[in-house]
């Protein structure tokens, strides 16, 4: 607390020869020479910096020159807003980052290949964080580059040349195209699509599966025991 000797008061507020100055309601703190402190003592206490009720612009750090910005913390979080923490090791998490991992544990029986193209439904929700995740829809929240990646596994019998898999989204399709087939009898196929796509706010992302010549007999293997997720759709905000 400054002194009698280094705080004045005057029409305009208050000055101090230590640099404090306060005038028409503004706070000003400077120091020519050395570092300003607050709250800079042994005691323990709680610092609050516009922590009012009304609307504030807070600006903290210098882009002059080579300015630099350090906020530090001991063995607690550093929190900012409701989900983002970083603790004392600078390990960062996000509960509120939008992210969904959705799978298929039952089967479904001919719904392709008769060049069908045909968009899977998702019977299983392991998590939607934002709750972005609706039946067979991922709708992308906000702007920004999404990881997404699903992997199927068909079921189908001899009789099919070609066969598509692929993460279609509003403004991009991104797709694993394989023949010609493997035959002979009832046959399993597994295949696995990834991609970081480019989404808008309100852009949307599906699992869509295509199989050509030949009847529409073939369908999608679910998810078989307890725990295991093989066929399943997953995505996460990156940046």
């Amino acid at each position: 607390m400054a002194t009698q000797n280094s705080l004045n008061k005057t029409s305009g507020g208050f000055t101090s020869t230590g640099g404090l100055a306060n005038t028409a309601g503004i706070v000003a703190i400077n120091s020519t020479t050395s570092a300003c402190g607050i709250s800079t003592d042994a005691s323990a206490t709680t610092v609050l910096i516009a922590t009012g009720g009304a609307v504030k612009t807070v600006t903290l750090g210098s882009t002059n020159t080579t300015s630099s910005t350090i906020i530090k913390s001991g063995t607690g979080n550093i929190a900012m807003n409701s989900g983002l923490t970083v603790d004392s090791t600078g390990r960062m998490t996000n509960a509120m980052q939008p992210m969904f991992l959705v799978g298929r544990n039952a089967d479904i029986a001919n719904i392709t290949g008769n060049n069908t193209l045909y968009t899977i439904p998702w019977d299983t929700e392991l998590y939607d964080i934002g709750s972005n995740f609706a039946a067979s829809t991922f709708t992308a929240p906000v702007t920004g580059k999404y990881l997404l990646s699903t992997n199927l596994t068909a079921i189908y019998s001899a009789g099919y040349l070609y066969a598509i898999v692929g993460i279609y989204t509003t403004s991009s399709t991104y797709t694993f195209n394989f023949g010609p087939l493997p035959g002979g009898g009832v046959t399993n196929l597994t295949q696995n699509v990834s991609a970081i796509a480019n989404m808008t706010a309100g852009d949307t992302a599906v699992v869509k599966m295509f199989w050509g010549n030949a009847a529409k007999t073939v369908g999608v293997q679910g998810n078989t025991g307890a725990g295991s997720v093989t066929t399943y759709f997953y995505g996460a905000l990156l940046a």
